[in-house]
This record gives structure tokens, sequence and C-alpha cells, in this order.
């Protein structure tokens, strides 16, 4: 992320929704951690139970896609948003009372992150497609940049704060900082308002399919939901198989998963600052892109002293970050306003909702087979990104931005 990304930030409504971001998004990372060790620690070290918890946590993305993606795009994305928010909040605290009061169980504490993971279906493809109208229409790719570098510095942050508040003051405290960490959102969304004029609901159909039809249109776009699901779905190693990494391959008490995770963030962050996304996606940048990601899970598979497998990682969130922010930013480029609620939540269900079928596959591997046969299975879904990628070479050229309505032209320009 270079000077000219960080330029963006000079708009207000971008500063305060990324800051509102970092803060949640900071403590969802910290309740994923607790939750883990959680799950690991009830189960008497079942790594299967970690990956059901994290199927719990998702599920909902996948399912819900219909209706989150017609209501990022009928309704107000900011107010939308904020309600998802003062949701999430309330189920954190819930788990915090739980836990404190020794009543959480595994199956309980996986039905209150079922249900969280309804706010987190609505609230997805709202704020992404919300960041959009936040920057003039030739900053939009800089600001999915900066988007993409605050939900990954929070994936360092959240998960160091996560190890070592678990470690220290116990789950409980783990669960109620998740909840105090939404206000920051909901503060961050009260200053997000669109410079631009207001943005009316579309007029024509607004169905998950007509988001496909869109896609569909676009070779390069397909393989780009292609790519987020392939990363996503790999990344999920890192969490699922962390607790169990830790005590039977390191040696490190369960908590130290939260530094695994910042490993593979630290990496993600740091190819951010050096690298600015193309507006012009090509399959052999995006192939070189997840390639990297698969050399640092292969690491994981196969390394074993602590300081190895941390590199690893962060070759490996590199990887990840590189190509789901090219990937990510080619998908919200190539339709227009209208459509990108719709499409955001086709996102969301590539990014997320792919993720509760990881956690269970990679749970049932590492009580099957190990965890370092698990860690290998997790580079499967990027061979798979990569014949799509082979694919997409062959039929189509680079994804080109979407242009901004002529209202919205007329309004940068006075500005």
């Amino acid at each position: 992320m270079r000077g000219a990304n960080l330029a963006a930030l000079r708009h207000r409504p971008l500063a305060a929704f990324l800051a509102g971001n970092l803060v949640s998004n900071c403590g969802t990372w910290v309740q994923n951690i607790a939750l883990s060790v959680f799950a690991y620690r009830r189960t008497g070290g079942d790594t299967f139970w970690v990956g059901v918890m994290g199927f719990s946590q998702f599920a909902a993305v996948g399912i819900l896609a219909p209706w989150s993606g017609r209501a990022a795009d009928r309704m107000d994305r900011r107010r939308l948003s904020s309600v998802a928010a003062g949701v999430s909040a309330a189920l954190g605290g819930l788990l915090a009372l739980l836990s404190g009061l020794d009543l959480a169980s595994v199956p309980t504490a996986a039905v209150v992150a079922l249900v969280a993971g309804v706010a987190t279906a609505f609230a997805t493809p709202a704020m992404k497609a919300l960041v959009t109208g936040l920057v003039p229409a030739d900053e939009v790719g800089r600001a999915m940049a900066l988007e993409s570098a605050s939900y990954n510095l929070a994936r360092v942050i959240g998960p160091l704060v996560g190890a070592a508040v678990v470690a220290g003051l116990g789950l409980t405290w783990a669960f109620a900082l998740n909840a105090l960490s939404f206000l920051g959102l909901v503060v961050g969304l009260r200053w997000a308002r669109s410079p631009g004029p207001p943005r009316r609901a579309p007029t024509g159909p607004v169905t998950l399919a007509s988001a496909v039809r869109l896609v569909r249109r676009q070779p390069i776009l397909v393989a780009a939901f292609a790519v987020v699901a392939g990363v996503s779905m790999a990344s999920d190693a890192v969490t699922t198989l962390g607790p169990e990494l830790c005590t039977d391959v390191l040696g490190r008490s369960d908590a130290f998963a939260g530094a695994l995770v910042g490993a593979f963030g630290f990496g993600a962050v740091s190819v951010v600052l050096a690298t600015s996304p193309s507006l012009r996606t090509t399959p052999a940048r995006l192939a070189a892109r997840c390639l990297l990601m698969a050399l640092g899970l292969a690491g994981l598979a196969t390394l074993s002293g602590t300081v190895a497998v941390l590199v690893a990682l962060a070759v490996a969130g590199g990887g990840f970050l590189a190509a789901n922010t090219e990937a990510s930013t080619s998908i919200q480029m190539g339709v227009g306003d209208d459509d990108r609620g719709r499409v955001s939540a086709l996102w969301a269900v590539a990014f997320l909702g792919v993720r509760p079928v990881a956690s269970l596959v990679l749970g049932a591997t590492a009580r099957l087979a190990g965890v370092r046969v698990a860690a290998a299975v997790a580079i499967v879904p990027l061979a798979l990104a990569l014949l799509a990628l082979r694919w997409a070479a062959a039929r189509s050229v680079p994804a080109r931005p979407v242009p901004a309505p002529p209202a919205r032209r007329r309004a940068e320009r006075a500005g």
C-alpha cells in the first residue's frame, strides 16, 4: 500500500469507517481465538469440535445470501450495518455472561455463534458495498486496498490481544472485549456518510440470481470469485488447526494459536504496504499470488520449529491478502453501484460462506489423519482456484472498471 493509497484517507467518511471497522475486527478476532481455545479445552483437545465452532460462525452467510444481498441493495447500507453491529455486541455480551456464570458449553457457544453469524451475513455485503461510495470513483481501488489492510491489521492485533487476554484474564474477558469493540464500528458508521448524492434503490429485479448472471458475463470475474473462495478456505487452516499445531507440533500452549494467526496477518499487512491492487486484473497476476499462499501452507504442513512455522504463515498471509485484495477489487469495479449489494453478497458467500465447509473438512481430517495432513489438504482449494484462472485466461480480457454514473462524475468535478 503505497503513499497514493494512504492519500485516500483524506476522505473523512472512509477514514471514520476504517477506524471503526478496525476496532470491531480486532474484537472479532479476539473472540475467534477465544472460541477456538474454548472448544479445544472443553472437548479434551479434539480439533473436530474447533471446526464445528468455525462452521457455526459462518454457516448463515451462505444460507442467507439471497436475502442479505437484496437488503444491501434495497436498504440504507449504513443503517443496516449499524443494526447488525448492535446485535453482534449483544450476542458477544451474552457469551461473556454465560462464560462468567460457568453456564457455557460447546453446544451453547456454537448456537450463540450461529445466531451471531446471521448479523454477519447481513453486515458483510452492506459494508463491502458501502466502501465504494465513500470516495470518488477513481479512488475506489485505493479504498478497497485500505479496507483489506484494515481487516488484516486487525488479523495481526486481534489474535495477539486475544492470546494475551485468554492466557492472562480468561475467556470471559475475551468475549466481553469483543462485545465492547462493536461500539467503535457504530461510531465509525455514524460518520461514514457518502460525499456524493444519495443512492437510489434499484428499480430492476434485485435477486442473487441476477447478480450471478452479471458475473457470468465476464470470465475473469468468475475466476476472481474462485480465488476469493480458494484463499478463504485455505486460510481456515490457521484458526481451525492452530490450537493442535501449538500443543502437538510446537510444544506450546493452545493460546499460542493467537500468535500463529497474528503471523499470518503480519504477512498480509506487509504485502499490502508494499503493493497496490490493479484495476485491470489478469489471471497470471492472481495465479502468482495463489502460489505464494500455497508455498506458505506447504511450509506449515512440513516445518516444525516455532520460528519456521511463523515465517511460513507470514508467507501464506502475504499470498492470501495479495490474491484476495486484487480479486475483490476486480469484482467490485466490474459491476455498477446498483448491483454491488447483491454482488457483495456473492462475495460474502465466497469469502465467508465457504468457511464452514473448510472448518468441518479440516477438523475431521485432523482427527482422522493428523494435523499435518489437514494442513496439506488446505492447499487443495488453491489448486482449484488455479484451474479456474487457467480457464479464464483462455476466455477473457482483464475486467474493466464500470464508469461512474453521470451525476456522480459531475459531483466529483464540482468537488
